[in-house]
């Protein structure tokens, strides 16, 4: 993520259309993935699937003004969410699959290489046909070039303020939902299972079933309403979560949790396409990719450092707060956005 602002300078540079890019990073996504498949030693399967995760991630910018050219802006949540329902499924069945043959035999991990490398193959095949355009040609040297936005446009600004707040309560809290569950000085100390029916299963559940609507939502509602109702419903979720401790608290937060992620997965993905200029997407999400990879990287170590100072309930509020701060950040923005809106429509 923090390699973002690179590429998408370097896609600038070569002047392939963004579905093209994608394209070729998912095709040395796959050789990352396919030599550790073929070479069964640990000191090439750590650097090279590194590397095809890495290339993997660094589709958003490209895949994002795909969404922008080819899906009209009355349908583009509509469409998203087909799209990520069909994703979500896929990785919930490879995901199952993939489970039950390395807990048959460990030594299988290479065939399961195998076919993610196959299917990023498939995928860059597809992505070369999709109609897109080039990167905007801006004439920068200089990879950070794009955080010019920062000053000149200050919704963006806004916003990304509130995501980094957001995402520093997030990865602060999300690490330490496991240990809160399973440990005996909780209080609560479920098992593994149920562990996953709370921290993945149910809130993915909720995610898959909501998608649709949350498509719905973005193609009608402004994206501030749409972000200002998520963003509260994780501050919910943790605060329930750490507060509750019984089952029925549990499976509220687990709830709000796939309740926000669902309406998040359109807000990460499809923002740009509704505040930043259509030739500027790319280095609007480059900017944005590249602070999330930032809080990613260092928050969950601060998380740990007050873990073993503070109880964890304590850190669980603490990021409700700063999630509910995020939030009301956006009010102001929610307002002068209708105010725009409703001049333009007169």
């Amino acid at each position: 993520m923090l390699l973002a602002p690179v590429i998408v300078l370097l896609a600038e540079r070569v002047g392939l259309p963004s579905g093209r890019i994608a394209a070729v990073l998912l095709v040395l996504a796959a050789i990352g993935y396919s030599l550790p498949a073929l070479i069964p030693s640990l000191m090439v399967y750590v650097p090279f699937v590194t590397i095809g995760a890495a290339l993997a991630t660094m589709l958003t910018p490209f895949t994002t003004q795909i969404y922008q050219s080819n899906y009209p802006a009355n349908e583009r949540g509509k469409l998203f969410s087909r799209t990520n329902v069909i994703k979500i499924l896929a990785a919930i069945a490879f995901g199952e699959l993939a489970g039950r043959v390395l807990s048959y035999d460990l030594t299988l991990y290479r065939v399961i290489l195998g076919v993610i490398a196959i299917m990023a193959l498939i995928s860059a095949s597809c992505l070369w046909r999709v109609p897109s355009q080039p990167i905007s040609k801006t004439g920068a040297v200089n990879p950070f070039h794009g955080f010019r936005f920062l000053r000149t446009d200050r919704t963006f600004l806004v916003l990304q303020i509130s995501w980094m707040l957001l995402g520093l309560a997030w990865f602060m809290v999300m690490p330490l939902r496991v240990d809160y569950l399973s440990s005996p000085q909780y209080g609560i100390q479920l098992g593994p299972r149920e562990v996953a029916l709370f921290v993945s299963i149910i809130p993915d559940a909720t995610r898959l079933l909501l998608s649709p609507m949350w498509g719905w939502v973005f193609d009608k509602l402004s994206f501030f309403s749409l972000r200002i109702i998520t963003i509260f419903a994780f501050a919910l979720s943790m605060a329930s979560f750490f507060l509750g401790g019984d089952w029925v608290s549990l499976l509220f937060s687990a709830i709000c949790i796939g309740f926000g992620s669902s309406g998040g997965d359109l807000a990460w993905n499809l923002w740009a396409t509704k505040l930043a200029p259509p030739e500027h997407v790319a280095e609007y999400m480059g900017v944005h990719i590249f602070l999330t990879g930032l809080r990613g990287v260092f928050v969950p170590f601060i998380a740990f450092q007050l873990a073993a100072g503070m109880p964890l309930y304590s850190i669980g509020l603490i990021g409700a707060g700063i999630m509910t701060l995020s939030g009301l950040l956006l009010i102001p923005e929610f307002f002068a956005y209708r105010k725009r809106s409703e001049r333009m429509s007169d």
